[in-house]
Parts: structure tokens; C-alpha cells; sequence
């Protein structure tokens, strides 16, 4: 599936850009992320794996409130 099927099939649609989310997620992303580092430091991988990931969720969903989408 493309992007233009994305917004066809109503999966994405197009807001009006949100500078404040995006600065939000950016903070939650920086917070998950040294979350993460701590949880390494501890040799609890799986805790960092999820961490790690909830990170990068939120640097895209900054992007897409960035873009307004």
C-alpha cells in the first residue's frame, strides 16, 4: 500500500500542522530513549527493546504532526 492509498482508505488524512505535538513527542521520544539507555545499563534488554521502540514511535509521530498529517 502507497501513501496515496493510505490517504484514500482514510488510514492517513491531513491536519492542520501542530508545532506544540510535535515538540511534545520530540520530549517524549528523548525521555523513552534515556529510559532505554538506563535499562541497558542494567542488562534488562527486553525493557530497553520496548523503550527503544516507544522512542522512535514518537520521533515519527513528531514528523507526521510536523507535516500535518
Amino acid at each position: 500500500m502507497n501513501i496515496k492509498e493510505c490517504f484514500e482508505k482514510r488510514l492517513l488524512r491531513k491536519i492542520q500542522p501542530d508545532i506544540d505535538k510535535a515538540k511534545r513527542s520530540i520530549e517524549i521520544a528523548e525521555n523513552k530513549l534515556e529510559t532505554a539507555r538506563k535499562a541497558f545499563e542494567k542488562d534488562m534488554f527486553e525493557v530497553c527493546i520496548i523503550y527503544s521502540y516507544t522512542s522512535m514511535f514518537h520521533s515519527a509521530r513528531a514528523l507526521l504532526y510536523k507535516d500535518g498529517v
